[in-house]
């Protein structure tokens, strides 16, 4: 079976199945809706429930890409009577949510970036670090400059005005209020359709409008009708602040029935320009922090625009549209902005280098499936990349990291070397050796320049350091940023370096040691997945396939929205700046000092504070 048509095939069962799944829950959540309303002394008006189903079941609700069946794009839950009207709310009487646009940022928005906006093109794939301070010096080659990207940069001068940007969408787990809006192209008079969506529970003017309308956003997931009620007051309230073409986007906090608690993790973004259409994959949260002052990995294409649109007789979408707009569907990205960019865009520079996207959704998958998502679909991804070679070596950095079992390191080696290894018919005492982890250690975190320090909160372990294994501990080596800028004392700065919210693993050749800068990966992947059975599941024995396929595997323990690529080691060069070499991509010293006498894994406090399993919080 082609692998283009098995998998759209297996969409559309799927399909079927929510669209089953989202009919009998919005049977259900109209009949509570029709009873809910905001019971605050401040509201003038409560909120239309008919409104909100209705805009709900059209650019709100889970829905998947299936261009087997049309030229357009069918969506679980789309209607096509037009859009649906948007309940009057008086914004100011729910809360005072221009004070949260008013607030001082944790940093200035003038930090963002120490650079000069210039309208830099990306005809080809790119692979790209964030631009901390050292790297922007002029004592670093044009060729490490140039490996380098600012948010400023990707949307382009005047805030992508100057390439005239149409429609954006935009995703990430946290959004620094101010940081990010003060660079996008907001205004009343502006008609540039933005679409923002990130984790409810991350954004401060959610949790103040759950507060005056009484729904308990941080007690676990929600009942739909307080999602979908959440929902539309914030979409509403943000378009009163920020113009009427400003969206709201909350993803699902569950698959179906409001049980879903874990994170919508991912970092992306795509943005319709004139004539072409950008795409990032990140590991930044959207602020300066990771903007400017932290080490992240940034995967950027500008896809051109068809000189007419695909249809069904040109044969299956690019594998890569599929996977990015399926993904964007899911986390809430409308039906009308998706159909609109769907089947427009030449896919070619991405496909002939075979770069692919890997991602996640919540939830336990099985059969056919389970190899679209998390751990089993790396598995197939990386499967002809490290043909000929039984072992590799996994040199990883990610800003999490999880419990660390072993069945769970068994897991995962086993998608790392595309099934090789059998994680199932071996002691159940065995852990891999194949793991170098690139962590920092409370000293580290305490020598690191005073504004990169901050960025520490988003580092943090999961697995109880004292009581773990031998074999692990020695996988873990101390993170030393190649970018080692002194703190400004001027500023009140001390100490020097940058920490990282990256999440990045090269599979090495096995035998591979850190200082063999002229051997290359076979694969890397950069992206919003951390070192997690969270992000990624785990991969164990599908008993309902073994009498079809002794070696069949199922996908459970997943709880997390990730995306990121996959890129194969002979074309990381070709995406870097002419003239360098693969390992200038690498933002840290890949070999690292060991850690040694007292060194743990540094924990943030608020890590500490995370009541969460062991599958880890992200």
């Amino acid at each position: 079976m082609n692998p283009a048509t098995g998998l759209q095939e297996i969409r559309e069962i799927r399909r079927k199945k929510w669209e089953q799944e989202k009919a009998a829950e919005l049977a259900m959540g109209l009949n509570q809706e029709q009873t809910a309303t905001i019971s605050t002394e401040k509201v003038d008006q409560t909120l239309d429930p008919s409104a909100s189903s209705a805009a709900c079941t059209t650019d709100r609700k889970r829905r998947l890409i299936s261009p087997t069946s049309s030229d357009d794009i069918e969506f679980v839950g789309e209607k096509k009577s037009g859009p649906a009207k948007k309940a009057k709310v008086d914004v100011d009487d729910v809360v005072d949510t221009r004070s949260i646009l008013r607030a001082p940022p944790m940093y200035s928005a003038s930090s963002i970036s120490n650079s000069k906006s210039t309208a830099r093109k990306f005809p080809t794939p790119r692979l790209l670090l964030t631009r901390t301070p050292g790297r922007s010096h002029s004592s670093f080659s044009p060729t490490n400059l140039n490996n380098t990207i600012t948010f400023q940069e990707i949307m382009g001068p005047d805030k992508g005005r100057g390439l005239g940007i149409k429609k954006a969408w935009f995703y990430a787990f946290f959004i620094a209020q101010e940081e990010f809006f003060s660079e996008l192209p907001l205004g009343h008079s502006d008609e540039i359709e933005l679409y923002v969506g990130r984790d409810m529970r991350q954004d401060p003017l959610a949790h103040q409008l759950a507060a005056q309308l009484g729904i308990p956003l941080e007690e676990g997931p929600l009942p739909q009708h307080h999602y979908r009620s959440l929902a539309t007051a914030g979409d509403l309230a943000y378009g009163e602040m920020l113009g009427k073409h400003y969206h709201a986007v909350y993803p699902p906090m569950a698959d179906t029935g409001g049980r879903y608690a874990g994170s919508n993790h991912s970092k992306f973004a795509f943005i319709q320009f004139d004539g072409f259409l950008r795409v990032f994959i990140t590991s930044a949260n959207f602020m300066s922090l990771d903007f400017t002052y932290s080490d992240n990995e940034w995967f950027v294409v500008d896809l051109p625009l068809l000189p007419v649109k695909r249809s069904k007789k040109d044969g299956p979408a690019p594998e890569f549209e599929q996977e990015l707009f399926e993904h964007a569907t899911l986390l809430g990205c409308p039906a009308t902005l998706i159909n609109e960019l769907y089947g427009r865009y030449d896919y070619s520079s991405v496909e002939e280098r075979k770069i692919r996207i890997v991602a996640n959704i919540p939830g336990s998958h099985s059969g056919e499936s389970a190899l679209m998502y998390g751990a089993l679909r790396l598995r197939e991804v990386v499967k002809p990349l490290v043909k000929g070679h039984r072992d590799v070596e996994m040199e990883m950095c990610t800003a999490s990291i999880g419990g660390m079992q072993p069945e769970w390191l068994r897991s995962m080696y086993y998608a790392f070397t595309g099934g090789k290894y059998d994680n199932e018919n071996t002691s159940k005492d065995e852990i891999p050796t194949h793991f170098r982890m690139t962590f920092p250690t409370r000293a580290d975190v305490e020598a690191s320049r005073t504004i990169s320090k901050q960025g520490a909160s988003q580092i943090g372990s999961h697995f109880k350091w004292k009581e773990a294994d031998k074999r692990i501990k020695t996988m873990f080596h101390r993170y030393k940023s190649r970018d080692q800028e002194p703190g400004d004392p001027t500023e009140g700065e001390t100490g020097a370096g940058c920490l990282f919210h990256q999440k990045l693993y090269m599979a090495m050749p096995e035998g591979t040691k850190p200082t063999d800068n002229n051997v290359r990966p076979l694969w890397i992947y950069i992206g919003s997945a951390n070192f997690s059975k969270a992000a990624w599941g785990q991969c164990v024995v599908d008993k309902r396939k073994l009498k079809l396929d002794p070696g069949a595997r199922r996908l459970q323990s997943g709880m997390n929205f990730e995306i990121g690529v996959v890129v194969p080691g002979t074309e990381i060069e070709g995406m870097l700046e002419k003239g360098s070499v693969w390992h200038d991509l690498v933002p840290h010293e890949r070999n690292g000092k060991p850690f040694a006498g007292s060194d743990k894994p540094y924990n943030s406090e608020q890590w500490v504070k995370h009541k969460s399993d062991d599958r880890g919080p992200f």
